[in-house]
């Protein structure tokens, strides 16, 4: 989930993890992320787990995460994220 720089803060992050969540646990159980270093922080905040980190070219490796669908909801409250859409992800 990229974005634009001048729309970090609003949200839209957020609204696009909760449907990617909703939309993943009605065929599976858990669902795979692969984050960019950038975002590893936003999900992490969201409750995701690290299994490896999987380098995709020279130089560069993205986290590979897994986050369990089952714990019954698409993550913490947004007043409990810190950082999840700052100009830091």
């Amino acid at each position: 989930m990229l974005k634009q720089p001048d729309l970090i803060g609003h949200g839209y992050r957020r609204r696009l993890w909760n449907h990617a969540v909703e939309s993943a646990a009605s065929m599976s159980e858990r669902m795979l992320i692969m984050a960019d270093p950038g975002s590893v922080g936003f999900y992490e905040a969201m409750g995701a787990s690290l299994e490896r980190h999987q380098e995709m070219a020279p130089g560069f490796s993205v986290g590979v995460y897994w986050y369990d669908l089952t714990r019954g909801g698409p993550g913490p409250p947004a007043s409990g994220i810190s950082g999840a859409d700052s100009t830091s992800e």
